[in-house]
């Protein structure tokens, strides 16, 4: 399974555009579009643009080519006219990749990007796992995506987590969003680690999969 982050960004001026775009358009993908097994978007206002990302775990590799070309680089979904793509990145999916429906008000989305120190994946994976489990829904922890890929070498991991408000977030962080979520347990296992966060957003009420139409097989397709 692939996890695919695309990033793209857009004038300050565009909210409104792009909000209705990333709203509108997760649960279109998820209805229309083969092999997509699960979506979340997340927005961020830097001092220079809107920054947006699109997370979405794909079943096989064809899959993705057919919906965004052989090279993995097309947008899937044509972007609001004055956005402009940045970056997709993609990565080896490990474990299972939960479908869930993003919270619909104040939640987080997470993006830890980092080298990994030679021979320790296994123990690296199984440690986030457990920790995550510790955490849980009763933490506010709704999803966490693992990857895994290798560049120049180097293996590198990302962790895409979804959380319930940012408090949550906050609390796990011990309020240091810079640093890796669990440091203490995971730091020494990572090399530059990169952490980036947005607001979580759902789709919106009316649109084709969306929870308050389809019950909890729309809650489960509309990400």
């Amino acid at each position: 399974m692939i996890l695919r982050i695309f990033r793209a960004r857009a004038p300050i001026s565009e909210r409104a555009a792009v909000v209705r775009f990333l709203t509108t358009e997760a649960a279109k993908l998820a209805a229309s579009v083969r092999g997509l097994d699960s979506f979340a978007a997340g927005l961020r206002q830097d001092p220079d643009a809107l920054r947006f990302v699109l997370v979405s775990t794909w079943r096989e590799p064809t899959a993705l080519s057919d919906a965004a070309g052989a090279g993995w680089q097309q947008t899937v979904r044509p972007l609001p006219p004055a956005a402009e793509t940045e970056l997709a990145d993609h990565y080896e999916v490990v474990g299972e990749a939960p479908r869930v429906l993003v919270p619909p008000a104040g939640s987080a989305l997470r993006i830890l990007r980092a080298g990994l120190r030679p021979d320790v994946e296994e123990v690296f994976f199984e440690r986030m796992r457990e920790l995550s489990r510790g955490v849980g829904a009763a933490g506010g922890l709704v999803a966490l995506h693992l990857g895994r890929r290798v560049v120049e070498r180097r293996d590198e991991i990302v962790a895409v987590s979804v959380w319930r408000d940012w408090q949550a977030l906050q609390r796990v962080a011990e309020d240091d969003l810079d640093r890796p979520l669990f440091a203490a347990e995971v730091e020494l296992f990572l090399v530059d680690p990169v952490s980036e966060h947005f607001d979580a957003l759902a789709v919106e009420r009316g649109v084709p999969g969306d929870a308050a139409d389809d019950g909890e097989a729309g809650r489960r397709a509309a990400v």
